[in-house]
């Protein structure tokens, strides 16, 4: 028992010690890792791999890197290891071990009290004009252009809060697949909505993180599409109260300053090399480094390690800040692992979806939507959205298996 709740906690924090380095590992890393060991020393080898993740964790480590060495993409080669190790190993030894019970209590508590830091910025901003930070100032922090001190200083005076983490973005990734599992409750409970699905989305849009209103929107869309309601209170109830409040939202949202600056930002989100914007960055910069590394590289991929390499020796390159090497998540399975890699990560993901909950299936959606527009491959965030949708898929065939014997 006392491993099911380690597990189940350590797994939730992991994205929560995000910002800090040790050394210049990252100290969700290394806790992660120690907390796999932990699992691996006392649960004697018993853990579950997910079915179809074996066979990209495999070619991860081969082909890939062996395309890098071949093409010279070497400076970076011991990482290609490192993360997909990492990656590996804390994925299935946490996520055979973490228990729906024990995560459904310590994410509540997590996320309000994130919350409550958020709530207590804002009206701090509000009304002194300056926010205190989340942030543990003794640490150091990742980002390797900035340190923390003044890290700090820069989020008191900055218009969004972000709660303990380092951007308001990272804030609203962290509530998402909370919001998703609150919604997967609401579906099985057929209701229309519950307190805290309500109070989740207005945090999420008081973080003013696009990506956060997008996916947001997008949850609850698809679930009053599904909605088991009558169709005809679908159409004559449902329906006018989703446009009554979509268009008072944009009709707020375009008055206020920073509704202003996030609307603003939907111009950035067109395909110009030479007019290089936040939209670009996420979205389409990735894509025409992809379109120039070598064919065997599209094919085969370069490796995690090999993909800095790539982008160095791509015209794209010119696209790129000095040491920063920004893809979101679809572009680093691209260049990192290419078409074949891509696509055994993909049926991994079918797998983790075709029979899940519905919980279980939002959660993916959130991680496959943002991986359109974040980067969070291989780290602490996508350990704990892909092992909370294993964990719901394991809950299903649990249950199922408990019916079959009654």
């Amino acid at each position: 028992m006392f491993l099911r709740k380690y597990a189940s906690l350590a797994i939730l924090l992991g994205p929560i010690l995000d910002p800090y380095i040790i050394g210049t590992t990252p100290l969700s890393s290394l806790f992660l890792f120690f907390s796999a060991f932990i699992l691996l020393i006392f649960r004697n080898g018993k853990f579950d791999i997910p079915k179809n993740y074996l066979p990209f964790a495999i070619y991860s480590f081969t082909i890939p890197v062996f395309v890098a060495i071949f093409l010279g993409y070497i400076n970076h080669l011991t990482s290609s290891f490192a993360s997909t190790f990492f990656f590996s190993i804390c994925f299935v030894l946490l996520s055979s071990c973490i228990d729906y019970q024990y995560v459904k209590k310590y994410y509540k508590y997590l996320v309000l009290f994130c919350c409550a830091i958020f709530i207590s910025q804002e009206l701090m901003y509000y009304s002194l004009g300056y926010r205190f930070s989340g942030l543990i100032p003794f640490f150091k922090i990742k980002y390797n252009y900035t340190d923390m001190s003044s890290f700090i200083l820069h989020q008191m005076n900055w218009k969004r809060s972000s709660s303990i983490f380092l951007e308001p973005a990272h804030f609203a990734q962290y509530l998402l697949p909370y919001l998703a599992i609150e919604i997967g409750h609401l579906y099985d409970s057929k209701k229309l909505a519950s307190k805290m699905s309500i109070f989740i989305s207005v945090i999420l849009l008081l973080t003013w993180s696009g990506n956060a209103i997008v996916v947001a929107s997008l949850l609850w869309l698809i679930y009053l599409i599904v909605l088991k309601m009558n169709v005809l209170k679908k159409i004559t109830i449902l329906i006018p109260l989703v446009i009554v409040f979509s268009f008072s939202f944009f009709n707020y949202i375009s008055n206020t300053e920073k509704g202003i600056s996030l609307l603003n930002r939907t111009k950035e989100l067109k395909i110009d090399p030479e007019n290089i914007s936040s939209g670009s960055i996420r979205i389409y910069r990735g894509y025409f480094v992809y379109k120039d590394i070598p064919t065997i590289a599209k094919v085969f991929g370069v490796g995690a390690g090999g993909v800095a390499d790539a982008i160095d020796h791509t015209p794209a390159k010119l696209m790129f800040f000095d040491y920063e090497r920004y893809l979101n998540n679809i572009q680093t399975l691209l260049i990192g692992y290419g078409i074949i890699g891509t696509l055994l990560f993909f049926i991994f993901l079918l797998y983790l979806f075709r029979k899940n909950s519905f919980s279980g299936k939002m959660i993916l959606l959130v991680f496959f939507t943002l991986s359109f527009m974040e980067s969070f491959f291989n780290t602490s965030k996508m350990i704990m959205m892909l092992g909370l949708a294993f964990m719901f898929l394991k809950y299903v065939k649990k249950s199922l298996t408990l019916e079959s014997q009654l």
